[in-house]
């Protein structure tokens, strides 16, 4: 079984999930957009056999008081997985309820421009 370690500064979270069918991402985003800047730092993963969404970290940094280190080291077999902040169970109807809203939605925006 492999993992993730992501160190923030003195602080380290493990994330691994006991699956055969799961995956594990960290994703930093550096955002500038009209003299402002956004980092966001999120660590999450999924596990299909259980149909769960779990995050190990989110957080966003604003502006000037950005000085972070950040190490990420691939694991294997740890026990010491940290518990998520947050699992969110993946449901089926909830999931197509969005896509037919962003479906109506797009299909309106196509409508008023006439390419429909």
């Amino acid at each position: 079984m492999k993992g993730i370690n992501l160190k923030i500064d003195k602080s380290t979270i493990t994330g691994m999930i006991d699956s055969n069918n799961y995956s594990l991402s960290v994703s930093l985003t550096i955002r500038h957009f009209e003299d402002e800047e956004q980092i966001s730092l999120i660590f999450s993963g999924y596990n299909k056999d259980e149909d769960k969404q779990l995050t190990y970290f989110a957080d966003h940094f604003f502006g000037d008081k950005i000085d972070k280190e950040i190490k990420i080291k691939l694991i294997e077999n740890d026990e010491n997985s940290s518990l998520p902040i947050k699992e969110l169970k993946y449901d089926q109807s909830s999931n197509n309820e969005m896509l037919l809203r962003s479906y109506r939605r797009l299909q309106a925006q196509l409508k008023e421009k006439g390419l429909i």
